[in-house]
């Protein structure tokens, strides 16, 4: 009984608000198993669900990760009638940005437990090494999240501002216990991230069958670990790790063909998926699916609350023959003809869908920026040919070096990756005013609300964290 117990606390841990320090959502004592559940395999394993479940969350990877870095930059805008959704966010009003702390402390907290007792659970070392891995994955992906979200990156610091997020790796089961912490720096926290997904791609096994890109596997820890060390800025890392990544994936042969390209968004998993949310129709049991999905918001479909189109300028930058101009279509909004994405298409059911977190196709384009910015043009070339051809394009000029070839890598992950979450933090991630579509002032990157602010009543509470400039 009480490793049901337990498991079933931590499985319904529920934000009840910012008063909690750093937003630890923490069990009551009473509700707190007996030592044995942190040995129990079946108890421990439902935290590990439980970390799946939050990211799935609309105000994270289920919505509000997605669109909101599009519209907050030039790749998408709202439609005539969004019914008051992302409106602010398309004119980058102040505090109209994305809030994660209060989503993701408690599954840091989480990951936390599954940390520290993983190596005491009974069951073989495999499933161990497995849950301790997934645990360090989502824990890095959450912290990379928040940095990208409430902080600069290395080497792009206004007035010297290098606050990351309050970094907690030892699980609380009672907020009385959580000790007041301040922010640590960025290059703390991407210490930590670093450090848990080398150890994550060391306990976790590689992906088999389609199934396996619904849990962390070595090669997502490659895959984020690229990422991360492209936001550093750490070239040679980034592509040694892309490579990793690439290479656990079989290359290649599973970017998607140019025939197959739209079918894919309708495929359960994505062929290119490396690690991919799995929905289930319990997600969409309420009116949160015609109300919250991506589906819903970003396609116009009967019954729902169509709110978000592409830009013109997305549209502009598709080339003649690029079948990912196929994975669009055009409806009447407001009396002009617009274009909406078909990447979320309901495939599983009403209003709902699997969701890619990491594609391979990004982390063909990570190594080939990677390669573009160590001199390596050669092979940088190599790379973006390997996307370009399967989309329906030509291969990269010998000739296309320097700068050209800089803003081909650019132009390849803003049509590729485009309502997947990175338009806003390319833009940040290398210093750049963030671009946006006619009509909406160009937001310089000096301007405070390139960061979002922290949550008032943690500052309140906490007077060891410091509020991000401007707010």
């Amino acid at each position: 009984m009480n490793k049901k117990i337990f498991a079933a606390s931590i499985m319904s841990l529920v934000l009840a608000g910012t008063s909690c320090k750093d937003a630890l959502d923490v069990q009551p004592k009473q509700s707190i198993a007996a030592d044995a559940a942190l040995t129990d395999f079946a108890s421990v394993n439902a935290i590990s669900v439980s970390l799946y479940s939050r990211a799935q969350s609309f105000l994270y990877y289920g919505q509000r990760m997605l669109i909101a870095p599009e519209v907050l930059a030039d790749n998408y805008t709202t439609t005539s009638n969004p019914g008051g959704r992302y409106v602010s966010e398309r004119i980058n009003a102040p505090n109209a940005h994305i809030d994660l702390w209060a989503t993701l402390y408690p599954a840091i907290n989480e990951a936390n437990f599954i940390i520290g007792n993983a190596d005491r659970v009974t069951a073989a070392q495999a499933d161990k090494d497995a849950l301790k891995g997934q645990a360090f994955f989502m824990r890095a992906l959450f912290y990379h999240d928040m940095l990208r979200v409430y902080s600069y990156e290395p080497g792009f610091a206004v007035n010297g501002w290098n606050e990351g997020v309050v970094i907690r790796t030892l699980p609380t089961d009672d907020v009385s216990k959580a000790d007041f912490k301040p922010r640590a720096s960025v290059d703390e926290v991407y210490k930590l991230i670093e450090d848990d997904l080398k150890q994550a791609s060391t306990l976790l096994p590689v992906a088999v069958g389609s199934a396996g890109v619904f849990r962390a596997s070595k090669g997502a820890a490659f895959a984020l670990l690229a990422r991360v060390y492209l936001y550093q800025r750490k070239w040679a890392d980034a592509e040694l790790a892309a490579t990793n990544a690439i290479a656990s994936k079989q290359g290649s042969t599973n970017l998607a063909s140019a025939t197959g390209y739209v079918a894919a968004f309708a495929s359960v998993p994505n062929a290119e998926s490396m690690f991919e949310l799995d929905y289930r129709t319990e997600n969409f049991s309420t009116v949160d699916g015609i109300n919250n999905s991506m589906n819903s918001l970003s396609q116009k479909t009967i019954g729902g609350v169509f709110s978000v189109r592409a830009t013109a300028e997305l549209m502009n930058s598709f080339e003649a023959g690029d079948v990912r101009r196929n994975a669009f279509q055009e409806t009447l909004d407001g009396g002009a003809m617009v274009s909406f994405s078909l990447k979320f298409p309901a495939h599983k059911g009403n209003f709902y869908n699997n969701i890619p977190v990491i594609r391979l196709s990004e982390v063909y384009l990570i190594r080939a920026e990677a390669r573009a910015q160590q001199g390596k043009s050669t092979l940088a070339q190599e790379d973006l040919s390997a996307i370009r051809t399967r989309r329906g394009l030509a291969a990269v000029p010998s000739t296309t070096v320097g700068t050209a070839l800089m803003d081909l890598v650019f132009n390849e992950r803003r049509v590729e990756l485009h309502l997947e979450g990175h338009r806003f933090f390319d833009f940040k991630r290398r210093g750049l005013n963030i671009s946006k579509p006619a009509g909406v002032p160009t937001l310089p990157y000096t301007d405070f609300r390139v960061l979002a602010p922290l949550p008032q009543a943690q500052t309140i509470l906490n007077p060891l964290i410091k509020q991000n400039p401007g707010y």
